[in-house]
């Protein structure tokens, strides 16, 4: 049984942008026009040799996976990209050939002039000539000193304030969350916020806690994605159980667009 690598939208799921080559007054066009990707010539047969092409080129790689597109999607209008095990595919080539450690974390990494050493938990250590670390921030900003790594010499001080501005400011803390919002196709809002020509894909809002994103333009009728944020300082947040937190959601989408209720 294979699992879904990646997915290939159609043309009436993508951005504009990311189709049409030239300026936004192009992309505008498009968004007022019903008829697209149809009325524009060539482009769905443009795009469908392109995808064949990709899909030739992953099949010819040497000892690479299985790729072919799903003949049914698990939603409408989505054509799904199949790599073989899915994204297992890729660990497993980078993987090949190489000693993999698992269980044991990092928890001293010490640079010389002719190499770096890396310590285990348990005691191990590996010697090389350079190092990647690819720790998350929350990690190398040593949130917690079970997790944390130390470095030797020490990282730069300009280095480990970049790392606290990108790291959660506490372990626990949110990082980000999704909701989604739905309402009937024939809905008043839908109608005249979420689907007319020239609706716009993100609503813009004063409310630094929140981003709106309107599926309806991806093909996902009736629906808006609210992003928030976990660098928006919002200390409540953690607290609110769903209900609330959408409540939350709901009052910032009334601010923006009171008229509608």
């Amino acid at each position: 049984m294979r699992r879904h690598f990646g997915y290939v939208a159609p043309c009436t799921r993508m951005p504009p942008e990311s189709l049409v080559s030239g300026c936004g007054k192009r992309a505008k066009q498009i968004f007022q026009d019903g008829q697209w990707p149809d009325s524009e010539e060539g482009l769905r047969d443009g795009m469908l040799r392109l995808w064949r092409r990709k899909l030739k080129i992953v099949s010819e790689l040497a000892n690479g996976p299985e790729a072919c597109v799903t003949d049914v999607p698990d939603d409408d209008l989505e054509d799904r990209l199949l790599l073989g095990k899915g994204f297992q595919s890729f660990i497993d080539c980078l993987a090949e050939g190489a000693k993999v450690q698992l269980d044991d974390p990092v928890k001293e990494v010490s640079q010389d002039g002719t190499g770096v050493t890396m310590k285990l938990r348990s005691g191990k250590s590996f010697r090389g000539s350079f190092g990647i670390v690819t720790a998350p921030s929350g990690v190398l900003a040593e949130l917690h000193p079970d997790s944390a790594i130390q470095f030797q010499p020490e990282l730069p001080e300009d280095k480990r304030r970049a790392l606290r501005r990108l790291s959660i400011p506490y372990r626990g803390a949110s990082t980000h969350e999704k909701v989604v919002l739905r309402w009937p196709k024939s809905d008043p809002f839908v109608a005249a916020k979420l689907a007319p020509p020239g609706a716009a894909l993100q609503f813009e809002t004063t409310d630094v806690r929140f981003h709106f994103l309107n599926l309806h333009k991806y093909g996902r009728e009736g629906q808006l994605l609210c992003h928030i944020w976990g660098d928006a300082n919002w200390e409540e947040h953690s607290s609110l159980g769903d209900e609330e937190l959408a409540l939350h959601v709901v009052n910032g989408l009334r601010a923006m667009f009171p008229k509608d209720g």
